[in-house]
This record gives C-alpha cells, structure tokens and sequence, in this order.
C-alpha cells in the first residue's frame, strides 16, 4: 500500500478522475490477519477490495497490481465488473497469459527495460498476439523504479483518461 509504485498509480488514478482504493495484504502493516504469501490469500484480499468498490461505486472498475499484486489482480478481477487492468511489473511465472487473455478486458502492461523479475522478452513472449493488450517498457527502470517512476505514472494515467 505504501509503495512508490502504488503511489504512483493511485496518483494515475487521480489524475485520470478515478477513485482508488489502497489496502495491505492481510498481516501488512497495521492490517488483521497473519501474513502467509499465499495465492489464495492474496486472492481473498484484493477480491474483498474490490468487493467494497463494487458496493460503494456505481460503474465499472479498473483493477491494478505491482508485481504479485498484479497477479491478483488479474485473478480477483475475473467474474467482476472490471472492464480494465493496469498490471506493473508482473512477473510471468505469476500470470498465466492464457488467463490474462481468456480475460477479454483491455489491459496496460508496464515493466522496466531492466526489470529481472518480470524480463521484457519474456512478458512480449508471453503477450503476443493479445490485441487488447498494450505493452509499455520503460528505459533505464528496474523492477522496483528507483529510475522511470515518473514516467509509470504518465503512462497510466494517459491511458487510464483514455
């Protein structure tokens, strides 16, 4: 939740005329429950974010995740009113892109040009022929964006607004 790149992205949000919605995995900061690094758990959290948005916003909703979070991201969003996703960083092994694809929703991939865990030739590999799918790299910045933050965030918002 307290993330640059979570920051940035609620701050894309903002820009774009959107509501956002923050929130710490379970075990997180001052959050109930024990940390576990499950995928069901992750599952079960960001399902309960969204959960909240749909009960208190009318409309369709955008789903974003960094890293693991864009996994779940992808994963809670399926069978809700999320008609887009911004995912940052998402590491390959965590995102099935059949399971992106099958999602039908129009989607914003951004990576750093040097990012390790989520390599761009692996994320084009694994992305291609998706035509709702737009992949953005971003020069010079790393999985954590010490470099490009600023750009990350341009970039969403730009095609958030859109």
């Amino acid at each position: 939740m307290d993330s640059p790149v979570v920051n940035e992205l609620a701050w894309a949000a903002q820009k774009a005329g959107m509501p956002s919605l923050r929130f710490n995995w379970r075990g997180v900061g001052a959050s109930a429950g024990r940390a576990s690094g499950e995928t069901q758990d992750a599952d079960e959290d960001y399902a309960s974010a969204l959960a909240h948005l749909e009960a208190t916003l009318d409309g369709p909703l955008v789903a974003c995740g960094y890293s693991f979070g864009a996994a779940a991201a992808v994963r809670a969003g399926s069978g809700r009113r999320v008609d887009r996703l911004v995912l940052v960083a998402p590491p390959p092994a965590l995102v099935a892109p059949e399971a992106l694809l099958a999602t039908g929703r129009r989607c914003l991939v951004l990576v750093g040009a040097r990012d390790g865990l989520a390599p761009v030739n692996a994320l084009e590999a694994a992305l291609s022929g998706a035509a709702r799918v737009t992949l953005h790299v971003i020069p010079g910045a790393d999985h954590f964006f010490a470099q490009g933050l600023a750009e990350l965030g341009q970039q969403a918002a730009a095609w958030l607004a859109a």
